[in-house]
């Protein structure tokens, strides 16, 4: 009887496993493949749902989470956090938008090297700007960018959107002062002594003055 050594055994167990690794790979293409074809359809329809965009941030979100090794997971967890963005701009649930920054968020942390890290920040920044009002926070996530992207492809447009954010903060943390400048405030009225009342009465109405020392 001829004995199997340990690499021959391995090579045996290789060869049995690589086509079922094949297959769940073309499985997790598959179903990724299939998803941003729903997303594709779903944009190109200005009537579509905000639950169909959650719907599909799902899909997205177990593709990402089932395979966080596979290669097309951090396309998938950037799609689902499109696909929250969408369903917040259809439904503009607050919850949206909280899951949308919070997926850009880890994309950005957990994939800084991806091509699409940059992206990730960029819609992060907007979201800030745009859906929450909080411009400062923006003007940071645009910063960061430049920081640690700053040889992507979004450098040159988070820099001009920086600047124009920074000019109309600072225009409008000068507003208030040049206001309070040219309206000096009155001084409070101090208390008088009543001199004289004057009353007319006439077609219903009554006029009176009240006559002070002050």
């Amino acid at each position: 009887m001829m004995r199997l050594g340990p690499q021959t055994i391995l090579l045996a167990l290789a060869c049995l496993l690589l086509p079922a690794l094949a297959a769940a790979g073309d499985d997790v293409d598959a179903r990724y493949r299939d998803a941003a074809a729903v997303f594709h359809r779903l944009r190109a329809n200005d009537a579509a749902a905000a639950e169909e965009w959650r719907n599909l941030a799902g899909v997205f979100g177990d593709i990402e989470r089932e395979h966080p090794t596979h290669r097309r997971a951090p396309d998938a967890l950037f799609s689902a956090a499109l696909a929250l963005r969408h369903a917040f701009a259809g439904g503009d649930a607050p919850y949206d938008l909280q899951r949308a920054e919070d997926t850009l968020r880890r994309f950005a942390a957990t994939h800084p090297e991806h091509r699409l890290a940059d992206d990730s920040l960029m819609h992060l920044a907007e979201l800030q700007a745009e859906a929450r009002g909080e411009p400062r926070a923006a003007a940071e996530t645009y910063r960061r960018v430049l920081q640690e992207h700053a040889q992507g492809d979004q450098a040159g447009l988070a820099r001009e959107r920086l600047a124009a954010m920074t000019a109309t903060l600072a225009r409008s943390a000068a507003a208030p002062a040049r206001t309070a400048a040219s309206h000096p405030a009155r001084p409070a009225p101090g208390a008088g002594t009543l001199k004289r009342v004057q009353r007319w009465s006439a077609l219903g109405s009554t006029r009176i003055i009240l006559t002070t020392d002050r």
